[in-house]
């Protein structure tokens, strides 16, 4: 094509070779078309002035969508990724009951199921003590089965662990607890040979009463196993 285009009906386009536009290709309805503008940085979606070797993409709610023969092609299809109206960046796997991976150097490292759970070492959630854990990580040796934290302040403060308990039902309540709540359980379990359900100790802090403001009476209890479950030792 030689020359300058400038039919507005024109609706197709064919080119054998390198196109070269001198400024931006709108593409779409005139005067409200989608601007992708190529400079010697990268390429921009909806803006002439691309900041990142490769694709910038601008405008309200900025995102990209991934796609398969498998996936269908509708808004609600697929992978999209981008920024939400807070701002916010935002990976959302549409597809039912698909994940989503991380993965380095050829292997996986996280895996998010489909439903909400974290999963560091394994594909697949294990139910241990008739918990499913939304987090888990499973190693093949002491190091990837090790969780650590570390305080390095300058300072008297150290490395904290918190459990919590109250009863509004939703995140954020603080209603009180009542006597006999679990506040919080630590459980040892280990396999038997048919799965690892079976508890072989256990550590649980209980309220001893009902809680006010400012005041949760409470007690620890240790237990521990001879046969088929925990029994409280102290």
């Amino acid at each position: 094509i030689a020359g300058t285009l400038t039919k507005q009906d024109v609706t197709n386009v064919d080119s054998v070779g390198v196109v070269t536009a001198r400024s931006g290709v709108y593409y779409g309805a005139a005067g409200s078309g989608t601007l992708v503008e190529g400079n010697a940085t990268g390429i921009g979606i909806g803006t002439n002035n691309p900041h990142v070797t490769g694709l910038t993409v601008s405008g309200a709610n900025a995102r990209l969508q991934l796609i398969s023969p498998t996936t269908g092609g509708g808004s609600g299809d697929g992978v999209i990724f981008g920024l939400n109206g807070d701002q916010d960046f935002f990976i959302n796997n549409r597809e039912t009951s698909k994940n989503i991976l991380f993965f380095t150097e050829g292997s996986e490292r996280l895996r998010i199921t489909s439903g909400g759970q974290v999963l560091v070492g394994t594909d697949a959630n294990r139910t241990i003590n008739a918990h499913s854990p939304r987090f888990q990580l499973s190693g093949t040796d002491y190091s990837t089965s090790t969780v650590s934290v570390i305080n390095n302040a300058a300072d008297a403060t150290g490395a904290y662990l918190f459990f919590s308990k109250q009863r509004s039902g939703a995140a954020g309540g603080n209603t009180a607890v009542n006597q006999d709540d679990i506040i919080g359980d630590i459980r040892f379990t280990a396999g038997d040979g048919t799965d690892v359900e079976t508890g072989a100790a256990r550590i649980t802090v209980v309220a001893a009463g009902n809680a006010g403001s400012n005041s949760v009476p409470s007690l620890m209890r240790f237990s521990t196993t001879k046969t088929t479950s925990p029994v409280e030792r102290l």
